[in-house]
């Protein structure tokens, strides 16, 4: 009711919301005819509290209103029923705002890049220019990443030929140094990362963010334990620890204590850091398989 008001009182300049005030009245009605036995009770014991009755029972039901608001209304990105996110509040809209104007910036710059790649990719091998896959970002959440094609197409038809996926549990990653599925053009863009660009567009989407841990494949993640999880708390990143330590040449236990390392100690602070400390490691080329 009391989330009606605001718009009743703009039916006074605007005739669009003066019926409004109708609904305002039906539902002050329903109220006053709830609480009346409450009042009756109130008027045996003093005229004064029955006076405030109808204030004390507006406000009471005021604030559960907004309680039960706070427990159902959840972030974007995060599933109903999941925890309070990790990086809550004014932080979080700052790293939201960081990761709009990157990505904007990101594209504006990846735009000519791609169109370049794309040609090189069609004269390359067949198949598509982008390639999308479902990864698993924050709270277990799916999406669909983007990529410039790297790999002859079919490429996820042959790993089975090339790595035994059920025997990952205790190091649920893998990445092939000399992947045979791996095109010449696919080379160049994997070593200078530019085969990542389109995902600015998963950032500015709110899949992703600018910095974070490394989103993985569903298969990937359903191998995962209680503790390998905990990388899931955050939305994944275009670049982050993994990709400023060592990217391919990580072994998965020393990535993982890395971005929990970063899930635990969070601060807009080390996004920056991170992202700065990405350009020499791309340019490097270290680990870029």
């Amino acid at each position: 009711m009391f989330f009606l008001v605001i718009p009743a009182l703009l039916g006074l300049v605007w005739p669009a919301f003066e019926w409004l005030w109708m609904v305002e009245a039906v539902l002050l009605g329903v109220f006053l005819a709830s609480a009346l036995p409450f009042l009756a009770k109130l008027t045996q014991r003093s005229w004064t509290l029955a006076l405030i009755g109808p204030l004390m029972l507006a406000v009471r039901s005021l604030a559960l209103g907004c309680g039960y608001l706070a427990g159902t209304i959840h972030y974007a990105g995060s599933l109903p029923g999941a925890r309070a996110p990790i990086i809550p509040g004014w932080k979080r809209v700052i790293k939201r705002s960081m990761d709009i104007a990157g990505a904007l910036v990101g594209l504006a710059i990846a735009i000519p890049l791609v169109a370049v790649a794309a040609v090189a990719i069609k004269l390359d091998s067949p198949g598509p220019i982008f390639y999308w896959q479902v990864r698993i970002g924050e709270n277990g959440r799916p999406f669909r990443i983007v990529k410039l094609r790297s790999m002859v197409a079919g490429a996820e038809q042959l790993v089975d030929q090339l790595v035994d996926v059920q025997r990952l549990a205790s190091e649920p990653a893998f990445k092939l140094e000399d992947d045979p599925r791996v095109t010449r053009v696919g080379r160049f863009l994997r070593r200078t990362s530019i085969d990542e660009s389109p995902q600015f567009w998963n950032v500015l989407k709110g899949d992703m963010s600018l910095v974070g841990p490394r989103p993985e494949e569903e298969r990937i993640v359903k191998l995962y334990t209680d503790v390998h999880r905990k990388r899931l708390a955050v939305k994944p990143g275009l670049t982050g620890p993994m990709q400023v330590y060592g990217r391919g040449n990580l072994p998965f236990s020393e990535r993982l204590k890395l971005e929990l390392a970063y899930i635990d100690h969070y601060s807009l602070r080390n996004d920056l850091i991170l992202i700065l400390r990405t350009f020499p490691a791309i340019l490097g080329g270290k680990g870029a398989h």
